[in-house]
């Protein structure tokens, strides 16, 4: 199992926030699964996104553990449901 993700305090959330729709522009909305890498375009606004996401300060965080050496400890709980999906 894998999390992935940001993290950052209130200042360097609501730099990004401020950023965000310059970066993402013209599009109103950033979803990656629609993009196909295939236009140059494309290629540049996620540059921007990067530098906006640089530039604030947040960090990238990822964080992952075998199943297997998680489940015998949550065993028998509600968590265990969870690692089923």
């Amino acid at each position: 199992m894998f999390v992935a993700g940001f993290v950052g305090n209130q200042p360097q959330w609501t730099s990004l926030a401020q950023d965000w729709p310059k970066a993402i522009a013209p599009r109103k909305s950033l979803h990656l699964q629609s993009l196909r890498f295939l236009y140059d375009r494309d290629r540049r606004t996620l540059v921007r996104v990067g530098e906006a996401i640089r530039l604030s300060g947040v960090k990238p965080i990822i964080g992952g553990l075998f199943q297997g050496d998680y489940l015998p400890g949550v065993r028998g709980s509600d968590i265990e449901r969870f690692l089923y999906g």
